[in-house]
């Protein structure tokens, strides 16, 4: 059950649910003391230790995570004593854990790509260039998302051609150290083979094993994934149910990028390609990545968009 409009939640007041999920939902709320500053509250579903659990973990990750293209994690200033990044709300129904974020109002990517299809494949490989960034960032930390796909990319505002996209990583609650994944957590349309082969033959050790799923290399499918679609404006895999998710990405069952958008240049088709190899240790490093998509840009200093022609 939602918190109520008007609840209370030290020092925040609950204004609208933005999202919901499996062990937690996503509020709109605004400061006590400051009325029209508006934040997002992410509240475990309850107060069981579990759901406490997964909420810490993605607080500590964010807390280490400082940048520009990574949701910013507000302080909890529960007292002039007290400050911490999460608690429990204990005057809320089912008393849950909770923290604050920033509120990022230009919603996620994926309720945008229909409209990105009209705009410059320049002005899409910057957005992609800047989650190439963010990613490496969060790598280099010592981290991998381990979940990236549009949802999780919020943009700070609607998307326009004469404005520079400001796209936002959130949900960290699956992210794991970089040499070794914490869990089998995923969204099947943005897992790579391995990962699906390793959740639906969870009795193959060997396929589990932290060597033949390395968590950076899932990260690169996934944006691999998300690439296609910007560039394609159509899902990497278009199927409905998890069943037939799982079956395409391990059959590799769709269009290339070049099917479907001829006019796209072949060095990004090859690109996306690379990026969707089954063998994880095919696919590049993000500094290739970078490397490749800065080749293209033109030489001025940011903010830029580009050149593809």
């Amino acid at each position: 059950m939602p918190l109520p409009t008007g609840q209370f939640i030290e020092p925040y007041r609950i204004e609208a649910v933005l999202s919901e999920g499996g062990m937690s939902d996503i509020y709109l709320a605004s400061a006590q003391d400051r009325r029209y500053h508006k934040i997002a509250v992410k509240c475990s579903k309850d107060g069981r230790t579990e759901y406490q659990d997964a909420l810490r973990r993605e607080v500590d990750n964010l807390k280490l995570l400082r940048h520009p293209c990574v949701v910013r994690i507000y302080p909890l200033r529960l007292s002039r004593e007290r400050v911490v990044y999460h608690a429990r709300a204990d005057k809320a129904p089912s008393q849950p854990w909770y923290f604050a974020m920033e509120h990022i109002a230009g919603g996620g990517l994926d309720v945008h790509i229909a409209r990105l299809a009209h705009l410059s494949v320049a002005w899409r490989t910057e957005l992609f260039y800047q989650l190439l960034v963010a990613v490496h960032f969060i790598h280099r930390a010592g981290f991998t998302h381990c979940d990236l796909k549009p949802e999780n990319v919020l943009l700070r505002e609607n998307p326009r051609m004469d404005r520079l996209p400001q796209p936002v990583l959130v949900d960290f609650g699956s992210a794991s150290p970089i040499g070794r994944r914490r869990n089998l957590t995923h969204t099947p349309h943005y897992a790579p083979p391995e990962v699906i082969r390793a959740a639906t033959d969870p009795q193959n050790r060997e396929l589990r094993a932290a060597e033949m799923i390395p968590p950076d290399k899932a990260d690169i499918w996934a944006l691999g994934a998300i690439y296609y679609e910007l560039l394609t404006g159509a899902p990497l895999i278009a199927a409905a149910t998890y069943g037939e998710a799982a079956e395409a990405v391990l059959s590799r069952k769709w269009d290339g990028v070049a099917a479907r958008r001829p006019e796209i240049h072949p060095s990004l088709v090859r690109l996306v390609e690379r990026m969707l190899q089954a063998n994880p240790y095919d696919r590049p490093t993000v500094d290739d990545i970078i490397v490749e998509v800065e080749e293209r840009i033109a030489p001025i200093a940011p903010p830029r968009i580009p050149t593809l022609s």
